[in-house]
């Protein structure tokens, strides 16, 4: 590959010169003719034109073909789309690891004020208050809250799955599960997540009494 590159560059390069070479001697004869009609001195004339005239056509051949390669190459091999950057929440989670939960969970709904479509920041401060803080309904509201506001279909499913657990496992009303797993098994009918939402919602119901 590199010698066929090699080769076609090579022959580039020799066709621009043959084509400067010509238009060399086009610029000599007119060099001439004009010193002819003016009386100069004929081999200053026709040098000069035939300086000229090649160095227009190699300069205008060269630019011509760099600024078609460059349109070929964009063309054919366009630059690939940038993928924007994972945001970081380090100053949060380096307070979360320090057990500055208040401070942390402040962080968190400032990053989640400044970035309302990005569901990360409200999935950690739900983690937090689960996990760390023992807060379950306020768990609960930010799990709900991450499922709605995700776009992409695996984070809203985690949230739904999180947000069912908190509801079932750690509040003091886990038929609020109930409508929750129902929806979810009716979403993700006939996928993994589905089959464990109905699973799910036959176990809670046979475990509280009239539902």
């Amino acid at each position: 590959m590199e010698r066929e590159t090699d080769t076609g560059e090579q022959a580039q390069r020799l066709l621009t010169l043959t084509w400067s070479g010509v238009a060399g001697v086009i610029g000599g004869l007119a060099g001439l003719l004009t010193a002819s009609r003016n009386g100069w001195s004929m081999l200053p004339a026709i040098l000069a034109g035939f300086i000229a005239g090649a160095a227009v056509v190699y300069v205008g051949v060269t630019v011509f073909t760099n600024a078609l390669g460059g349109a070929a190459a964009t063309l054919y091999a366009p630059a690939a789309p940038r993928t924007p950057a994972r945001r970081e929440y380090s100053r949060a989670e380096s307070l979360v690891a320090r057990a500055r939960y208040d401070e942390a969970s402040a962080a968190y709904r400032r990053h989640a004020e400044e970035h309302p479509e990005d569901p990360e920041p409200v999935l950690r401060l739900a983690r937090l208050y689960r996990d760390r803080l023992h807060r379950y309904e306020d768990a609960a509201a930010h799990f709900s809250r991450a499922r709605d506001i995700a776009s992409e279909p695996g984070i809203r499913q985690l949230a739904a799955r999180e947000l069912i657990e908190v509801l079932a496992r750690r509040t003091d009303k886990p038929a609020r599960a109930i409508p929750e797993l129902a929806r979810l098994a009716e979403e993700q009918s006939g996928t993994p997540v589905g089959e464990w939402a109905r699973v799910e919602l036959a176990r809670l119901k046979a475990e509280l009494p009239g539902q």
